[in-house]
């Protein structure tokens, strides 16, 4: 059957918009529409936020400025003061303590090295100490290190026999402690007998020149605090035998 609407165009039934078109179109609104918002909220609170975070950073870093280049200072000036020490210890390591030779020198004069323990009647003149000549020092593979030479110029004195005085000094100073530690060579006893005047006494005296030829300051070092190793380990062994005696 055929129908035919015959009412005007303005009161006719409109047909809907296909869902297939719709949908899409609908689509693409709530899409721009969420994008749309996404961007407002990029562009005033997100953006906002951040720059307030970079804002208070900037602050925060003003701030600390002077600190971090105080900070930077101090690195500076330790890396100065560390080589400073280096090279203190480099010339403490290689120096020569006069004193400590001087100390050790009158301990063993005043000591003695006798069996009746007494000590050695030692006039000393001339000390000198030389330094050593680098020039020298290379010479030959086995060749010791030399810390340089001291002189020791000056009488012993005896009422007998000066010379035999003057060979125990010199031999109670090559067999010290002092000597094994501190030096490498010593000249063989030579010199003279010297008479003094009637009021004087004793009246006879051997003439001493001794030169001794130091160890190198750091072989020295090295030899002294073995020594102080050694030491140590002996005195705790006692230690440990006495406690457990008891």
């Amino acid at each position: 059957m055929i129908n035919i609407n015959l009412l005007p165009q303005d009161m006719k039934k409109r047909e809907r918009t296909p869902l297939v078109l719709l949908l899409p179109i609908l689509g693409g609104l709530i899409c721009v529409l969420s994008a749309g918002s996404v961007a407002a909220y990029v562009h005033f609170v997100w953006l906002a936020e951040v720059t307030n975070a970079r804002e208070t950073q900037e602050q925060e870093l003003a701030q600390k400025g002077p600190q971090l280049a105080y900070e930077k200072r101090l690195i500076a000036e330790k890396s100065v003061f560390k080589k400073r020490v280096s090279t203190i210890e480099q010339i403490a390591a290689g120096r020569i303590l006069m004193t400590k030779t001087l100390d050790e020198l009158a301990e063993l004069t005043v000591a003695g090295d006798n069996d009746k323990n007494e000590g050695y009647l030692v006039w000393v003149k001339e000390l000198k100490f030389t330094p050593p000549n680098t020039a020298r020092r290379g010479r030959g593979q086995k060749a010791k290190k030399s810390g340089g030479t001291l002189s020791l110029k000056g009488l012993t004195l005896a009422d007998q026999d000066p010379l035999q005085h003057y060979n125990l000094f010199h031999g109670a100073f090559k067999r010290s402690q002092m000597f094994a530690l501190g030096y490498n060579e010593i000249s063989d006893p030579m010199g003279s007998v010297e008479t003094f005047q009637e009021d004087v006494e004793p009246k006879k005296g051997w003439t001493m020149d001794m030169l001794c030829e130091l160890k190198d300051p750091a072989e020295s070092l090295k030899a002294r605090q073995k020594l102080m190793k050694e030491v140590a380990t002996k005195d705790e062994r006692k230690t440990n035998k006495s406690r457990r005696g008891k």
